[in-house]
């Protein structure tokens, strides 16, 4: 992966090719924006390019050019998180009981665990747009974080950068919040720090205040577009119909990409409908959360409940008269719905959407989560 495999982001691409040239390089960096716009891509692509031994570099004006030699892209295009400089920290399930203190970020793992992230980050190096999914995991952990500081003692590179890559850095808790802060406040030599995030305020301040924040932009429709169809992903001709939903993430276009999403669509809205019907609604309710979740399919789940989060988002557009709606073909039924509900707190039912797309991320029954959430959406609107 070189700069121009990474869609989109023109403005980040140049701030950090400027960095570079004029040797202005934080030690560390915040990337914000929403899940999926390339933020891990540009982490990686930047990582690349500060362990690049020769790299190509033009200067015009105020703007500067810094590539990374074809050479090294050919050798580390599939494969740049497993470089001996780069460092990437994610969630990962609690290490086994009573289990050696090793200095080994998988240590303490089952071999099937240790297999599974292995597998998760080659599909991540392979593409970065790629979300891992590691079974069990619910936050990076203060050991993650501590044995990353032991291999930051132990040694450091005779080339390039050591480059650490947080990835859902919202995801550290206090504790490991805590034993980074540290590390950030007074870096090792030639160690570069890029925690990156879709919810900065759920960073503490301190390590906030520490970094060089970078804000990155939604992708248009045409690159996510491009990307999906450059990499086959979706049928050619329900691209257009998925792009709305994308809300500018390529990760999020990839999870709509699916033939039966349209379906999947019908059957979300008609559970919802049929869930605030003030009488003999029981049956039918638990019956379609049934069908929805029949395949224990998580990903599925979490579409049919993103899927009830916008259309209750277009609701709330519509109530105020914003009418640049994502579920355009369905305007009429929204005017409808909002002719009912506009007057009750659909922005409550919408943190309702969220925090159950966080219980089903963490393994919780996905079953009891949606009859739940369906409950708790009849309460506010009813």
């Amino acid at each position: 992966m070189a700069w121009e495999d990474v869609i989109g982001q023109e403005r980040v691409k140049q701030i950090l090719q400027n960095a570079f040239v004029q040797d202005r390089i934080a030690s560390s960096y915040l990337f914000t924006g929403s899940e999926g716009i390339g933020k891990d891509a540009l982490a990686i692509e930047f990582a690349k390019l500060l362990n690049c031994p020769n790299p190509i570099i033009e200067i015009d004006g105020q703007k500067s050019k810094a590539e990374i030699t074809p050479e090294f892209d050919k050798r580390h295009k599939e494969n740049a998180l497993f470089h001996q400089n780069i460092i990437s920290v994610f969630g990962i399930p609690a290490p086994k009981p009573n289990s050696k203190d090793e200095v080994g970020l998988l240590s303490g793992l089952a071999d099937d665990q240790v297999k599974e992230i292995q597998e998760e980050l080659a599909k991540k190096s392979k593409d970065p747009y790629y979300k891992m999914n590691i079974s069990g995991t619910l936050a990076i952990r203060v050991s993650q974080v501590r044995k990353v500081k032991q291999i930051l003692k132990m040694s450091t590179p005779s080339n390039g950068k050591r480059v650490i890559i947080i990835f859902d850095a919202h995801t550290m808790n206090d504790e490991s919040s805590n034993a980074l802060l540290k590390s950030i406040e007074e870096p090792a030599d030639n160690t570069i720090f890029i925690l990156i995030t879709h919810s900065p305020d759920l960073i503490l301040g301190t390590i906030k205040s520490r970094c060089q924040l970078i804000r990155f932009d939604p992708l248009k429709d045409a690159e996510i577009k491009k990307y999906l169809e450059l990499n086959n992903i979706g049928d050619k001709n329900n691209l257009d119909f998925i792009l709305p939903f994308a809300n500018g993430s390529i990760t999020r276009a990839i999870e709509f990409a699916d033939e039966d999403l349209q379906i999947l669509r019908e059957n979300t809205i008609e559970l919802l409908r049929n869930g605030l019907r003030k009488a003999n609604y029981r049956e039918k309710t638990v019956g379609l959360v049934e069908s929805i979740c029949s395949d224990k399919n998580r990903k599925n789940v979490l579409k049919s409940i993103l899927l009830m989060a916008y259309w209750l988002e277009d609701c709330l557009k519509y109530s105020v008269g914003n009418k640049l709606i994502v579920n355009k073909d369905h305007e009429e039924s929204i005017a409808k719905f909002t002719s009912v509900f506009g007057n009750k707190d659909i922005a409550k039912t919408i943190e309702y959407c969220e925090d159950s797309i966080r219980m089903v991320n963490q393994n919780v029954n996905i079953q009891m989560i949606y009859l739940s959430l369906i409950m708790k959406i009849r309460k506010v609107l009813l």
